[in-house]
Parts: C-alpha cells; structure tokens; sequence
C-alpha cells in the first residue's frame, strides 16, 4: 500500500503493509520508500530490475512470507491469535 499523501520532499512514498483480521485493520511501515511511478499497483510489487527494485521486491515477498507464516500458525493452534 502506497501512502500518497505521505511523498517526502526526495519525491519518494513509503511502502507500508495493511492487514484486515475480523473487520480489524492493522497497518505497519515496511522500510520502503520507492519513487510512485515504479508501483504496480495491481501486482503489489516495484516495476524494474533495477537494484532498488530488485531489493524492495525481495523484501516484499519476505514480509509476504512471515504473514502467510504466522497465519499458519496461527491456524494450528485452533484459532488463538497471538
């Protein structure tokens, strides 16, 4: 999720990650800030193969996959929600 409103005077956007739990939503910042014209919006990821998106993308499917993790486990103990 791009913050818009929230562009810093280098032109970059902080790329934040917003969870939803039972109509509860939940939003952190990932420590990226990417230029907005290199956001793909419906594929969630930094256009390009440049080494900040390489690396940003990298970093997004890290957070991705300590979600999907904790969803997990999450799941397996019976619905106890840490």
């Amino acid at each position: 999720m791009v913050l818009y409103s929230r562009t810093f005077k280098n032109g970059l956007t902080p790329l934040y990650c917003r969870l939803s739990l039972h109509g509860q939503q939940k939003r952190f910042s990932t420590g990226i800030s990417i230029s907005i014209n290199l956001w793909l919006q419906d594929k969630q990821r930094v256009k390009g193969n440049t080494p900040i998106a390489i690396s940003a993308n990298a970093r997004i499917k890290d957070i991705l996959n300590k979600i999907i993790y904790r969803s997990a486990i999450c799941q397996d103990t019976r619905g106890i929600y840490y």
